[in-house]
Parts: C-alpha cells; structure tokens; sequence
C-alpha cells in the first residue's frame, strides 16, 4: 500500500518538529568556564565604570556601554572556536550595524523634518515614535543582510542596530536631535568611534589576555583567525578512522560530497566479505568452532568500526555543511 503524497505545507510544518541530529554541544571543563565568567567581568565592569562616575552618575560626556556588548561577551569569551566570535566579525559586524541603523535613522528624521508643520522637538519625537516600527525593523534587518552579504555575521549586531534606531527615534534623548537637526546627526556617526569601536577593541583586548590561558585539561586558542582561515575555500573533510583493535590509526580525506551513503556501501561490502571467509569450512569440528567464534569477534569489530566512521562522516558533513553556510 503505498504512502499518501504529503502537501508542501504538511512537509513545511514538518519541519517545525526538527530532524533529531546535529551537534549538541559538550560542557567545557571547569577552568573554562571560570576563565569566561573572569574575562567577562573584567570587560563589561570595565566599559561600565568608565561611562559611570564613582558615585554612579551618568557620565554625559562619554557612553561606553551599550546592551549588544553583553551579547558579545557571551560569544567572544564562551564560543571561542565559534566564526562569529573571530575579530573580524566582530568588529566590522557591529560596525557595519551601527552605521546602518544611523543612515537609516538619518533617513527617517530627513523625512519627518520634511513633512511636519512644526519643527517642536517634542512633536517630532512622537512623529518618531509613531514610525519606530519601520526604522527599527529597516535598521535591524538592512544590517542582517549585510553582515550576510560581506560574510561577517555577529548576531549582536543586530542589537546594536535597533539600539541606534530606538535611541534616535523615540526614547526622550531624541529630543536633542530633532533640536538641532541636521548636525546633530552628523555628530552621532562619532557613535562609531565611541562606544562602537572603543567598546570593541576592549572587549578583544580582554580576550586575547584571557581565552589563551591554557591549563592541563584546556587548550584554549584565541583568535582561530583574525580575517580568514589559513586555507580558504572549500576543503575537504578530513576523517580520522580508527584501526580496529590493533591501536593503528590512519587519516582519510573524504570530499564534501561523499555522503553516508558510499560509507554504508563500504560497510555492506566488508560485512559480506567477512561472511564470505567465516563460511569457508576446516576438516575439523573444533577447528570450525574456533573459527566460527574469531569471525564472529571479527565481524563485531567490523560494526563497530563502520558505526563510529559513519557517525564521525556525518558529525563531520554537518560541521561543513554549518560552515559553508555561513
């Protein structure tokens, strides 16, 4: 009897349920995790203490901190080997966001200036926020695109984006700026130089004086890179399979598009090899017995050594596929 044809949208919603397999992610040693939870205090208190003063006020002349760079934190000090946390994606990925919510902030105000009667502060901020929606959705997704575009994807990018859009559009401080439109808006691009970029080489700073500390159960390594890997490109994946029980190893390179289904036809092929020799009969019953016994031993090896390869190629096959992909 055969299976009723699925709809796109049966197949679509699906999906929704996920397919079960990818990499779940181990939990690092207990000296990782300190030396993460150590770095990301040092830089966070350090960017807050120099926005604040000593007795807490707000430091006007300055801002420092912005909410994204927690974000950050978490990436640059938790997911060290992660290309998102490389300096390149980090820096030009909320650079590249910080400039695109001021353009198309910039936009929103050159628009709202043009088209109200009255040039009142107040009565522009709530213009503003009446159009939040669209500034803040342009913002956050222009960013997105080209952060994907220029392949230097930094998800808090994106936050840094809408905080631009938000601070400019609605919030009481976008009173300063509807005020004094249009410089005010050419100040604001010195938001790049500081908190953006400031913010950022800090946060970097702490973490090549701490994600390299290595200890005798981490090997902790930071950058991977700074602008690209040492060989770019496509590569091929290199699978390390193990010799059966003899401690023998070796190193084969499967091409990206061999899939687990040339692996299988290997195993079917070794498996029918081996029932082959373990039907081959001796003059002797005890020699049968004994023989029948190493084949079996030797067939359960064999499994055991096509399981862990096929799991090895695929866990592979999806990190290259999440690689490429990005």
């Amino acid at each position: 009897m055969t299976k009723p044809k699925q709809t796109p949208i049966i197949s679509y919603f699906k999906k929704w349920k996920g397919s079960g397999t990818g990499l779940y992610p181990p939990a690092p040693p207990l000296p990782s995790i300190l030396y993460a939870w150590l770095a990301s205090f040092i830089a966070i208190a350090s960017l807050a203490a120099l926005q604040y003063d000593v007795d807490g006020e707000h430091n006007d002349a300055v801002t420092m901190l912005i909410p994204s760079f927690g974000a950050t934190a978490a990436l640059v000090y938790g997911c060290l080997d992660s290309p998102l946390s490389t300096p390149r994606n980090v820096f030009f990925g909320h650079l590249i966001s910080a400039a695109t919510g001021l353009v198309c902030t910039g936009i929103a105000q050159a628009i709202l200036h043009a088209s109200s009667s009255s040039p009142d502060p107040i009565h522009m901020v709530e213009l503003g926020r009446e159009w939040v929606w669209l500034v803040a959705g342009l913002s956050v997704s222009t960013s997105i695109a080209i952060m994907l575009a220029t392949r230097t994807m930094h998800p808090p990018g994106g936050a840094t984006a809408c905080i631009v859009a938000l601070t400019l559009t609605s919030t009481p401080s976008a009173s300063k700026t509807f005020s004094n439109w249009p410089w005010t808006v050419g100040k604001a691009f010195l938001f790049l130089a500081c908190p953006v970029i400031t913010g950022i080489l800090i946060q970097l700073l702490v973490g090549l004086l701490f994600n390299n500390i290595s200890t005798k159960r981490t090997n902790r390594k930071y950058p991977p890179y700074w602008l690209y890997p040492k060989k770019k490109g496509e590569e091929k994946v290199v699978l390390a399979a193990d010799k059966k029980a003899e401690g023998k190893d070796e190193e084969e390179q499967i091409g990206a598009g061999a899939g687990m289904g040339g692996l299988l036809a290997q195993a079917g092929q070794r498996a029918s090899q081996q029932r082959d020799v373990s039907t081959t009969s001796s003059s002797s019953e005890t020699e049968r017995d004994q023989e029948k016994d190493t084949h079996t031993t030797t067939d359960m090896q064999d499994a055991e050594y096509w399981r862990r390869r096929c799991e090895n190629a695929e866990r592979r096959l999806e990190e290259l596929e999440r690689r490429l992909s990005e």
